[in-house]
Parts: structure tokens; sequence; C-alpha cells
């Protein structure tokens, strides 16, 4: 169930395939003269890491980008959180678990939701990876935690829909009333199975009982989103809180 998106982004990550700064430091090093030349390209761009003096002071490796940089410090807060409400069990804040998908460093205890836990992590990854290319651009901005949920949290929304376009699919809904492509030619999947993926303690999305899907991913206090079901199909609706 992980999305094509997550999983190809997952083996970029497992195979180091990423081109961080520290990948660029020459071994070995010649003096200091050396490594000042490289200092730039080679650390993180975060304002946080930047000393007194203005020099960038953190090197830009997978476990430093992806998680003990101080500006994601509040995201990976609000993905472990989610989890927490999700399976009453919260991750540790550990590169193994978190980039490396590590399962012998942690994964949740009931393995059926390994893929959920995969789709949470990869999207909070892919949103910082995303976040981090933009800000190394020529004049490129700087970002928060609060954009990288924002993100992340747009991208799971967009999963769940998906899917339950592929459930409305099953439920005999016309494909000329789906907006969907990916939806239309991927195999159906029924309201029972959808439910079982994504409505887990109502943590990411819920079914009301008229049929309205309510995806409740949110990020501080923003409004969840929510999209209905009406019989021509899946349009968004008003946000609520």
């Amino acid at each position: 169930m992980v999305p094509r998106v997550l999983a190809y982004f997952g083996w970029q990550l497992m195979h180091a395939a990423l081109p961080l700064g520290a990948e660029r430091v020459p071994f070995p090093l010649s003096g200091s003269d050396r490594l000042a030349l490289y200092l730039e390209d080679t650390s993180c761009s975060a304002a946080a890491c930047f000393s007194e003096r203005g020099l960038p002071s953190s090197l830009e490796t997978y476990t430093h980008a992806f998680v003990t940089c101080p500006t994601l410090a509040p995201a990976w807060a609000w993905a472990r959180a989610r989890w927490q409400a999700l399976a009453s069990e919260q991750p540790p804040l550990d590169a193994r678990a978190l980039v490396a998908g590590d399962h012998t460093a942690w994964a949740p205890a009931d393995r059926s939701l390994w893929p959920l836990w995969a789709v949470l992590r990869l999207s909070v990854l892919r949103a910082i990876w995303v976040l981090r290319c933009a800000r190394r651009a020529p004049g490129g901005p700087q970002f928060t935690a609060a954009a990288v949920v924002a993100s992340a949290a747009c991208s799971i929304a967009h999963f769940i829909r998906t899917d339950w376009l592929r459930a409305r699919v099953a439920d005999g809904t016309p494909l000329a009333h789906i907006d969907s492509s990916d939806a239309a030619t991927r195999p159906a999947l029924t309201r029972a199975e959808f439910i079982a993926r994504w409505c887990r303690r109502s943590a990411l999305a819920h079914v009301r009982a008229d049929g309205t899907l309510v995806i409740s991913v949110r990020h501080g206090g923003a409004a969840a989103f929510v999209a209905a079901a009406p019989a021509d199909g899946i349009v968004p609706m008003d946000t609520e809180d």
C-alpha cells in the first residue's frame, strides 16, 4: 500500500542516492584551508545551523539533514504524536528507524501497520527533502517545521483521497465520475479495506454514517481536510475544526 512515489524515495534513502552535502567532502582533507573551501557546500544550510560568526557549523549527513537538524524537531514531534494517536506507541527519535526504516531499531508492534508507518515517515522525509532542495537553490528561502508538516499532511491526504476514489469504484461509481486517472486504473479497493487501511482510531481519517470521508491529518490548530462522496463523484468541501 506504499505509494510508488514514496517507495522510490525510500529506495533512494536506503541506497544513499540523495546528493547531500556530506557526500561532497573530500577525504582525506589536507589542512584547515581546504576544509574551509568546502564548508558551505558540505554543511547544512538551515539558519539554526550557523554559528554566531555566520559560518555553517553542521555537516549535512543523512542523520542531520533528516532528523537532528534543530529546524526539524517540531515536525518529528508531530509525526510521532500522530503515530501515538494511531497505535498507542511512539517511535524513537532514531535515524535508523526514521530514515533507514530499520526494523531492528524499531518497528510497529503490529506488523499489519508497517506499511502505514512507512507512509507516515516517508511523507515527512520527502517533504523535508523537497524543502531542503529549495532552500539550497540560489536565493532559496529558509523553511520551518510547520512547512514540513503541512507538506507531509497534504501528501497523506492525497494518498487517502486516491484510495477513497478506488473504494468508490468498487462501490459501483461509474469511471466517468472519477476525477483521478490513478484511482481509475489501479485495482478497486472495498470500503472495508479502505477503513481498515486508513481509519484506525480516526487518527488520519474516518467515514461518517452519511458516507462522507473526513481526512483528519492535522498540524497544530489547522482545520481538517474534508472530502464528500455525493452521488456524482467526490468533491472537496469546506474545512472544519
